[in-house]
């Protein structure tokens, strides 16, 4: 990383972004902190970048949506590892601070300059794409003192954790990945778009008062669901933020009860699938709420259920699962003396995804997944798919050779194969042999296929020539998957 070798350091910031005048006021009292040399805290340092570089950070150079971003951010300060510190000039107003990962992303660490001046006081070594700053640094924070000093003067407190200054400038722009995500994509200058319709998932229905059916009616809500803010309100708990293809899941915890609250923005659950964006916010979903016996007073439980009473065998497992619903499950868990309950999860069931196919992918390589479908073709016609979901009218086509196998990728299956799509008794081959879970090399899938067809299209550029979906190409891989199918079962016969 070149950095600005004069004292004198000159923030390059687009010619109409003013410099925050927080930032300018520190320095101008303190030039000690210009140099890229000097300890400002952790191992963050001043740092002046033009646009042309920030844009980097959206595509190759010249990439024509990473020059349109970085005419709204002005970068002044950097971490070792070439990440970068900026002010954004947030479409919905505003000069929020931000993080530029070096290795793609970012995210909002505060609201303002005064906000992220606080947050360096706390001392943190660096800033990352994942965390809630809610602890504080490992160890000492190495902040100098020209910094605290200044902040002193100005009346602002050095916060113990970054946790407050973090969750309120993620909660007022949320939308900050969606942005880079335009601005990668070359959509900046398009209208915003509101999200298609979500069919409902089958969550419960709303109760009166009671905290504890509140708690289990979150699950599977979305975390800017009334409900949800209402129950979180309750037991003293931040709101949640959305999720990130960088950061999929968030959390909130409420230290005096240690009641946990988690979220995901694509939950391994049908209902849920595929995930959605709502214009640059991806639809995040409560999925876990754990409930300790500290937090007894706070959230009481129903009839039938008591702390000092684990649900399950006096000398069982200490672990116990309840269905309740398509989307809720509790699992208990027995305290550590006794037969008491240690604490109680609510959660959402999960399905595991044996396939899945990404269409942003396909974008760039429309036949990745070729080999994949000739798989779950195969499969299909075996009838090694549940019969329930899969009938053979909805499989006529492909019988008929009338429909390509990545049409049944993209159709029937919708671009995922669940655990539950799979026949009974299926999935062993599937990982056996489709995952190679415990298989040798020479007896896996992708052995396979790369001695069929010589690669797989996931690892061809795209610009060289791809295995068609063609019936012709699956019929040179077919009797392949029969023979390995054949000795799989063979040998799950004899034991």
């Amino acid at each position: 990383m070149n950095r600005t070798p004069s004292n004198e350091l000159h923030f390059a910031f687009p010619p109409d972004l003013p410099e925050p005048s927080a930032l300018r006021d520190l320095l101008q009292a303190f030039p000690a902190l210009r140099p890229p040399s000097a300890a400002v805290s952790g191992s963050f340092a001043f740092h002046a970048e033009p646009p042309s570089t920030v844009a980097r950070y959206f595509g190759e150079e010249g990439h024509a949506g990473g020059q349109a971003a970085a005419q709204h951010l002005g970068v002044f300060g950097v971490e070792p590892d070439g990440s970068t510190i900026a002010v954004w000039r947030a479409p919905q107003g505003g000069m929020p601070v931000v993080y530029l990962s070096s290795e793609g992303g970012g995210r909002v660490l505060a609201s303002d300059m005064q906000q992220f001046l606080r947050l360096l006081g706390v001392g943190y070594d660096e800033f990352a794409l994942y965390g809630n700053l809610d602890e504080p640094p490992e160890e000492d924070g190495d902040v100098a003192r020209e910094l605290l000093a200044w902040l002193a003067a100005q009346g602002l407190s050095v916060p113990e954790t970054g946790e407050d200054i973090l969750a309120e400038a993620e909660q007022r722009w949320p939308d900050f990945d969606g942005w880079m995500e335009d601005a990668i994509a070359g959509r900046l200058s398009e209208p915003v778009l509101a999200g298609a319709p979500l069919e409902p998932a089958p969550v419960a229905a709303v109760p009166e008062g009671n905290l504890w059916d509140q708690m289990l009616a979150c699950i599977g809500r979305p975390i800017d669901d009334p409900l949800v803010l209402q129950w979180l309100a309750a037991v003293g708990a931040k709101p949640l933020k959305p999720a990130t293809p960088h950061n999929d899941s968030t959390y909130v915890s409420v230290r005096a009860t240690g009641i946990e609250v988690s979220a995901e923005m694509a939950p391994k659950h049908r209902a849920f699938w595929p995930p959605r964006k709502d214009g640059r916010i991806w639809r995040t979903y409560v999925t876990r709420i754990i409930l300790p016996v500290k937090a007894a007073p706070l959230v009481p439980l129903p009839e039938g259920l008591s702390w000092e009473r684990f649900p399950g065998p006096a000398d069982g497992d200490d672990f116990v699962e309840q269905p309740v619903s398509a989307t809720l499950e509790l699992a208990f868990q027995r305290a550590a003396k006794g037969q008491g309950l240690a604490r109680i999860d609510a959660r959402l069931p999960t399905e595991r995804d044996f396939m899945e196919a990404s269409a942003d992918y396909e974008q760039t390589k429309p036949l990745v997944y070729v080999e994949d479908a000739f798989f779950v073709t195969w499969c299909a016609l075996q009838g090694l798919l549940d019969p329930v979901r899969y009938p053979a009218s909805v499989l006529a086509p492909w019988r008929e050779r009338t429909a390509t196998p990545l049409q049944l990728l993209h159709g029937p299956c919708g671009r995922i194969v669940w655990t539950d799509d799979l026949a009974p008794g299926a999935s062993g081959f599937w990982d056996d042999y489709y995952r190679g879970f415990g298989t040798p090399d020479a007896e896996r899938w992708v052995t396979d296929v790369k001695t069929v067809f010589r690669s797989s299209n996931h690892f061809r550029e795209p610009d060289e020539a791809m295995t068609p979906d063609s019936w012709e190409a699956f019929d040179r891989i077919a009797p392949q998957i029969a023979r390995r199918f054949g000795a799989w079962r063979r040998k799950a016969q004899q034991g």
